[in-house]
């Protein structure tokens, strides 16, 4: 079976600059790596094909040998690259190995040893209708983890130090064959850092952190709303002895109001209104978040209607003034009628109401 052309395999042009070819390389071979397509087996020789056409085509020597004959020129012994031979020599080509293999896998940073940022925590809040109205300072209380104040943080007894890892010679992380390619895990004696201890602190156990419970103080502000998240900086877990600590993630959760209902900073609520009030027109008393408020319903009022009221809903978190509220105005039909009111609506109806 004839060979595809490399430049093909690449998707570059023939005059494709090393950057280009670099580039394309480290696209392909992230898409079609064996051990992110476990339910293809096709990937593997995708990956072997395009491990052949970088191996050629990124060697200024063979590259002009393959312009000018093809893969002719590595007939007869003088071949390529194997595409099953030393993975370490083919990532080589990037300077290091460790970048390929954390954009493969997802692996952030540099390795896990050092300084490091700690993770994000959460914790929700549930507050009431009005005190998401008027904003109100809460107590959040939750756990987290500190460096050990005893052993600062290295999780050795007072007196010793932490010694280099065996198994990883110190370097947090050990290669291990997988499937056709060779893959970096962390260390799992001593789990990234590098470093073992053999006298454990008595106070965090050899962990070099510790569990505590830690309060807060944080104010919430008025017109917050169910869902939103306050985040507060640097107050989640340890990054460890020199690292950045996470963040904390506050979740609000506002308990529903039996009246209200709320569309952002807008309130909605409904008002009953009887025939004569409808027809005759009123001056009625509205609850609203702020208190209650007069409104004018005038004569002749339809089912239905709907008063705004500007700048009667909630506060909004930008500081520009509040929401409206709006008053649907529904029409009652009573069910139950006194003898008199019969008689009334008996008159009315023979003027044609």
């Amino acid at each position: 079976m004839a060979k595809t052309d490399y430049y093909d395999v690449l998707g570059v042009s023939r005059d494709a600059d090393a950057s280009a070819l670099k580039n394309a390389f480290r696209k392909l071979a992230m898409k079609f790596h064996p051990d992110k397509n476990l339910n293809d087996p096709s990937a593997e020789g995708k990956f072997k094909e395009i491990n052949e056409a970088y191996g050629v085509l990124s060697d200024e020597d063979k590259r002009a040998q393959y312009d000018r004959f093809g893969h002719a020129a590595f007939e007869g012994g003088g071949g390529p690259p194997s595409a099953g031979g030393s993975f370490e020599d083919v990532f080589s080509r990037f300077g290091d190995i460790g970048d390929m293999l954390g954009e493969l896998f997802g692996r952030q940073g540099g390795g896990s040893r050092g300084p490091r940022r700690g993770s994000d925590l959460q914790v929700g809040v549930r507050i009431s209708f009005e005190d998401a109205v008027r904003g109100k300072k809460v107590d959040v209380t939750y756990d987290r983890h500190d460096v050990c104040g005893t052993c600062t943080g290295s999780g050795a007894k007072a007196g010793t130090k932490p010694q280099k890892c065996k198994t990883c010679g110190g370097q947090g992380r050990i290669a291990r064959q997988q499937g056709f390619f060779m893959v970096q895990t962390t260390c799992p004696v001593c789990q990234g850092s590098g470093e073992t201890v053999k006298d454990k602190c008595g106070d965090c156990a050899g962990h070099g952190v510790k569990r505590v419970q830690r309060t807060l103080s944080v104010k919430i502000p008025a017109g917050i709303d169910d869902g939103m998240r306050m985040r507060v900086p640097s107050e989640g877990e340890t990054g460890g002895p020199g690292g950045q600590r996470g963040d904390l993630q506050i979740v609000i959760q506002v308990e529903p109001h039996p009246t209200f209902k709320r569309d952002g900073a807008h309130v909605h609520l409904q008002r009953e209104l009887t025939f004569a009030q409808a027809s005759l027109g009123d001056e009625l008393t509205v609850a609203t978040v702020h208190g209650e408020e007069r409104v004018h319903v005038p004569p002749g009022t339809q089912h239905g209607t709907v008063l705004r009221l500007r700048n009667r809903g909630l506060p909004r978190l930008d500081g520009q003034g509040n929401g409206d509220q709006f008053v649907t105005l529904s029409l009652t039909v009573p069910t139950i009628l006194t003898r008199e009111q019969v008689e009334l609506m008996q008159k009315l109806r023979a003027t044609g109401l």
